[in-house]
C-alpha cells in the first residue's frame, strides 16, 4: 500500500486514525477511572454519544469502525467492573439515544 511513497495521504486513512485516536482517548479515560460506577456511568455517557453520531451518519459504514475502536480502547483500559457489564451499558445507551434521535424527542424539548 505504501511501497515508494515518501508521505502518507490523510485522505486516504482518516478513518483509521481517527478509530485509533479515539482508541487511545478510550483507553486512558477508563485508566483515569478508579470507580467502577463511574466506569459504568462513562460507557453509558459514551454509548449515548455514540447513538448520537451513528444517527447523524447511519449512512456511512465507516461510523461503526470509529465507534468499535473507542469502544476497544475502553474495554481495554477498563480494570474496575465487568467487562460485560460495561458492553451492554454502552450497547443500551448506543441504542437509546439513536431510538430518542429518531423520535425527535429531544428536539422538542429543546435540548
Amino acid at each position: 500500500m505504501f511501497k515508494g511513497k515518501k508521505a502518507v495521504n490523510v485522505l486516504h486513512v482518516w478513518v483509521e486514525l481517527f478509530a485509533f485516536t479515539l482508541l487511545v482517548i478510550g483507553f486512558f479515560v477508563s485508566i483515569a477511572i478508579k470507580s467502577a460506577f463511574l466506569s459504568y456511568a462513562v460507557v453509558f455517557l459514551f454509548g449515548l454519544m455514540s447513538g448520537r453520531f451513528i444517527y447523524m451518519r447511519k449512512n456511512y459504514a465507516f461510523a461503526y469502525f470509529i465507534i468499535a475502536g473507542l469502544l476497544v480502547g475502553y474495554l481495554l483500559g477498563n480494570r474496575y467492573g465487568d467487562w460485560r457489564i460495561t458492553f451492554l451499558l454502552f450497547v443500551v445507551g448506543m441504542a437509546a439515544m439513536y431510538i430518542f434521535e429518531g423520535q425527535r424527542w429531544l428536539k422538542e424539548i429543546g435540548a
